[in-house]
């Protein structure tokens, strides 16, 4: 492991350090209301109750470092943010979701 990532508790998942507080801002937005179970899968973390809820997909790439959250939502009637979320219902990706968010640090 390089000195630029580290390992979440959560698991094998890896993260970046830099991105590190905003994922916990992230995880504890996602956890507040004590219903959401936390499972560090091989790729990325699932939030979920019976099903997934959102799944988190970090890329440590230093080109494109970056938190992908891939949520369950109906994406025709959810607007779509330019340059933050995207539909990916076409497009293969880890996790399980048809909407994308990207959330990323300014110097990271």
């Amino acid at each position: 492991m390089s000195d630029e990532l580290v390992a979440l508790p959560a698991g094998r998942v890896e993260v970046p350090r830099c991105l590190r507080e905003l994922y916990g801002e992230l995880d504890e937005a996602l956890t507040a209301a004590g219903e959401l179970e936390v499972v560090a899968l091989k790729h990325y973390l699932a939030y979920k109750r019976l099903l997934n809820i959102a799944s988190v997909v970090f890329r440590p790439s230093p080109s494109h470092r970056s938190i992908l959250m891939y949520l369950q939502l109906d994406t025709d009637t959810v607007a779509l943010e330019e340059g933050f979320t995207r539909d990916v219902r076409a497009v293969g990706h880890l996790g399980t979701g048809h909407r994308r968010g990207t959330w990323r640090r300014r110097f990271c």
